[in-house]
């Protein structure tokens, strides 16, 4: 909900952001949060702001909704969009309950334009789109948002992304044109990393694409597109 409230609502009416929309591996707004209050998410904390209005995570803790709500807040959950009418959706019910309709609709209006504008410079068929698969620290993402910035970008799956194999397994099996690797903490790296074949060996082409384009769906994930497309160009044209 960070990057709803930096988009829809004043700076000055912002009591405080979650502590993860200044983290640069994760927002794609943190130099936008910089210089606002954040907060750790705890209900003592949030309670002691005395906002009108909390924007929570659909999977948040049920418990900590329902205090709130009780401490006289207004909850809203935010859902984490599939698709971009998924996120039209989450945008204006998030612009209805901030009293923001107009700011919303000329998010999406932005975004929109954005959209048809690089889908222009893609510029790809379906038989000329390359074959590409996001892979992050854990596992491969063939379905949902990840897949609509492929598309937009003039990608498309490979036939077998969808195998029931394990992460690994699944990019050998896919065999994609392009695998793009998910970046993420570069400097701290954990044991559910994914170890990756050579390309040398595979003849694959290797990326390594920012996390916080995929965190979570965002008007901003475009940038990625973006990349995606100049990177598409760069190799096969």
């Amino acid at each position: 909900g960070d990057q709803l409230l930096l988009q829809l609502v004043p700076r000055g009416e912002i009591a405080a952001l979650s502590y993860l929309a200044t983290d640069p591996d994760l927002s794609p707004h943190w130099r936008e949060a910089a210089g606002l209050p954040v907060t750790g998410g705890r209900l003592e904390e949030l309670i002691a702001l005395r906002p009108t209005l909390v924007l929570v995570g659909k999977y948040s803790t049920p418990g900590a909704s329902a205090a709130l709500r009780k401490a006289g807040i207004e909850v809203v959950e935010i859902g984490f969009p599939e698709s971009f009418d998924g996120l039209r959706q989450e945008i204006r019910a998030a612009a209805k309950a901030l009293d923001a309709d107009a700011a919303g609709e000329r998010w999406i209006a932005a975004m929109d334009a954005r959209l048809k504008t690089l889908k222009a410079q893609a510029g790809a068929t379906k038989e000329e789109r390359p074959s590409a698969l996001f892979v992050f620290q854990d596992g491969t993402s063939p379905d949902g948002f990840a897949t609509e910035l492929l598309d937009a970008a003039g990608f498309r799956l490979p036939p077998r992304a969808r195998d029931g194999a394990s992460p690994l397994e699944r990019v050998l099996l896919a065999r994609p044109q392009f695998l793009l690797r998910v970046g993420y903490r570069e400097g701290a790296p954990t044991f559910t990393g994914l170890p990756l074949p050579d390309e040398r060996l595979t003849g694959m082409q290797m990326a390594t694409v920012p996390f916080r384009y995929l965190a979570c769906p965002d008007p901003a994930s475009l940038d990625l597109v973006e990349q995606l497309i100049a990177l598409r160009k760069s190799v096969l044209e």
